[in-house]
């Protein structure tokens, strides 16, 4: 039952996305479009893409990152997030894009700022936007403005599992690629905000590995 429901939900997403993106506007979603999205992503859970609740999907190594990709063309594209116990996501962006992450279960801390100056060869300027625990169910979007580069840090006991969709999806050839930041720790203060330097690095230590998706899957283009 629970199966049929998710492939349900998932063809309204698609369909409802693509409907919003038919009129070729780059992959960018209107404020509204993003909250009936949202609201579309409040009904589902880990049931719905055949993974357990509350614990990890498999026999994880170590702090693994697992993704299993459900559905994707060249405007948005959908996938899951498997984060073990104590896993992170180092500090990344997403240029141009919309992120809507819906947390299926467990819970992790949520690290995001808003860009406010553009970007150098060494990183650039960003407002602390959200420093927070959340755990599933919850959704939460990202625009190319506001919160639009996040890092993750899972809880130490169930990990999480985290549902993305991205609006446009990355594309090194379009000027979509993903980059990642460290934080300088000291912040300057201003009208109540605060400014971090965001330095631009490589996280030689962070993988993540593909996973089988065996959810409902989702057709089309």
């Amino acid at each position: 039952m629970a199966f049929s429901v998710g492939k349900e939900l998932l063809l309204k997403l698609r369909n409802k996305l693509q409907c919003f993106l038919h009129s070729n506007r780059k992959g960018r979603l209107k404020a509204e479009e993003v909250e009936s999205i949202i609201s579309l992503c409040k009904n589902l859970g880990p049931e719905h893409f055949n993974l357990p609740e509350k614990r990890p999907i498999d026999n994880f190594s170590s702090t693994s990152v697992k993704y299993q990709h459900v559905w994707e063309n060249e405007s948005v594209s959908m996938g899951i997030f498997v984060l073990s116990p104590g896993a992170s996501i180092p500090l990344h962006d997403h240029p141009g894009m919309t992120v809507i992450s819906r947390i299926l279960y467990g819970s992790l801390r949520i690290r995001s700022f808003d860009p406010v100056q553009l970007k150098s060869e060494d990183g650039l300027l960003g407002i602390l936007r959200q420093d927070s625990i959340i755990s599933a169910p919850c959704t939460t979007a990202l625009s190319p403005t506001c919160g639009n580069l996040h890092e993750f840090l899972a809880d130490d006991k169930e990990g999480c599992a985290i549902f993305d969709i991205l609006a446009p999806p990355y594309n090194t050839e379009e000027g979509r690629d993903c980059s990642y930041y460290k934080v300088d720790d000291e912040a300057v203060s201003l009208m109540g905000k605060q400014y971090y330097r965001l330095k631009k690095y490589i996280p030689t230590d962070f993988h993540v590995q593909s996973a089988p998706y065996r959810g409902p899957q989702v057709k089309g283009t």
